[in-house]
């Protein structure tokens, strides 16, 4: 089954940001993507850019 993930679930938000934190805080800002994270984290990049693109309108 295939779930698709929603940015507007708090959990989904979480996510990304420790993902994100356990990652800078291993390789440093600096060496790090936003691919690699939201990789990490299990987010599709369409479902990403999608959601924040609409959050600036």
């Amino acid at each position: 089954m295939n779930k698709t993930l929603s940015l507007n679930n708090s959990g989904t938000r979480q996510g990304i940001l420790d993902a994100g934190y356990r990652i800078m805080a291993a390789k440093g800002v600096s060496a790090v993507g936003l691919n690699e994270i939201l990789t990490a984290a299990s987010v599709p990049k369409g479902s990403f850019i999608t959601t924040s693109v609409l959050k600036m309108l």
